[in-house]
């Protein structure tokens, strides 16, 4: 902690607290609340960083709030159908467009409202893109086509890896006056977000596959009155786009080791 100095005085803040923990010892079992301070703080992050946006029932609300980000390391999510189901009753192979569409929502390792997220969503996306030159919207939604060969008596499906990225830093809460003993917090979340602006992390996979009974008892009967007999292939992916790697980068802005809080 650093030595404020009184104005028109030669005492440094210390000192004048080393007196007043003197006067405090005088008074008895006063003592105990002084001399157990620290052990007694408590330690909310989900507050803490809801304090940014809100008022909160430990720390009140926060005067400013900064993030400082310390690594961004993009990633391609789990695949994903995104698209509906185009049927091909026909007796012989069609390329058809299927358009996909698909919505990712940044996560918070710290839990908070849907609110608050949204607010500190800014924060975090600001401080990311003035550091590595990323950026993101809470929740996204990507839509396209893609042509797909759907072989006769199948149907094909889209699926989607979504480009996305963790990002880790600290988030620097200060308050105007003491909050539990403190005039500044520090909170670690670990954010998974949108990475969109990333196109080579994004994987797509055109699906084929037979139609089940209900699908093919739901196609129209050919003429005569029967349904067609045709060898139907067995399902096969095929990829559209294999991700790339993305490159991670740190800040090395800060050292997640240090305590909690300062004064």
């Amino acid at each position: 902690m650093k030595s404020h100095r009184t104005p028109g005085t030669g005492i440094g803040r210390k000192a004048v607290l080393g007196g007043a923990f003197a006067v405090v010892v005088g008074l008895g079992s006063a003592i105990t609340v002084v001399a157990n301070a620290a052990e007694n703080e408590v330690y909310d992050q989900a507050q803490l960083l809801a304090a940014c946006e809100e008022k909160t029932d430990l720390y009140g609300k926060a005067d400013r709030c900064r993030f400082e980000p310390a690594t961004y390391a993009g990633f391609t999510g789990n695949l994903v159908q995104v698209s509906g189901v185009d049927s091909n009753c026909g007796a012989g192979e069609v390329s058809r467009e299927v358009r996909w569409s698909q919505t990712t929502t940044e996560s918070n390792s710290i839990e908070v409202s849907a609110s608050v997220e949204a607010g500190l969503s800014k924060i975090f996306s600001a401080s990311v893109s003035t550091t590595f030159g990323h950026t993101w919207e809470q929740s996204q939604t990507k839509e396209d086509a893609i042509t797909v060969g759907i072989p006769p008596l199948s149907a094909g499906t889209v699926f989607r890896g979504a480009p996305l990225a963790k990002v880790t830093g600290r988030m620097v809460i200060n308050f105007g006056s003491r909050r539990q003993g403190h005039f500044e917090w520090y909170a670690y979340p670990t954010l998974e977000v949108p990475a969109e602006d990333q196109p080579n992390l994004q994987r797509l996979v055109a699906n084929t596959r037979p139609l089940t009974q209900t699908e093919l008892d739901a196609c129209p009967d050919v003429p005569g009155g029967s349904k067609l007999q045709v060898d139907v292939p067995a399902a096969k992916e095929t990829t559209v786009q294999e991700a790339a790697p993305g490159a991670a980068e740190s800040a090395g802005s800060f050292n997640a080791s240090e305590q909690h809080a300062v004064d």
